[in-house]
């Protein structure tokens, strides 16, 4: 198992920020059409 990630207090909307690695932030947007688990 691995931490991917943390839970911080929201904002005024719900998003998920993704760091890259050069230290940039990227937003992730939500799913178009069928929400399937994000497994990669």
């Amino acid at each position: 198992a691995r931490i991917i990630g943390e839970v911080v207090p929201m904002r005024d909307a719900p998003l998920v920020e993704m760091r890259t690695k050069i230290g940039g932030r990227r937003i992730v947007q939500m799913p178009y059409g069928r929400e399937l688990p994000r497994i990669c």
